[in-house]
């Protein structure tokens, strides 16, 4: 995963996502080969910036 962080940042940004958490047993280090990799990320900006649109 460290590997890919700049690469994962990047997409988030570009689809306007921020706050971006890894968690779940890749976090944990304890993912094995079936593993899914879990995020969390907020979109918060997003809808402000929608909604601030609609005035």
């Amino acid at each position: 995963m460290r590997q890919e962080k700049e690469t994962i940042l990047t997409t988030a940004r570009r689809h306007h996502a921020t706050d971006v958490r890894l968690f779940g047993s890749v976090a944990r280090s304890e993912d094995h080969d079936a593993s899914d990799v879990d995020f969390f990320w907020s979109i918060f900006s997003l809808v402000r910036r929608s909604l601030t649109k609609l005035h």
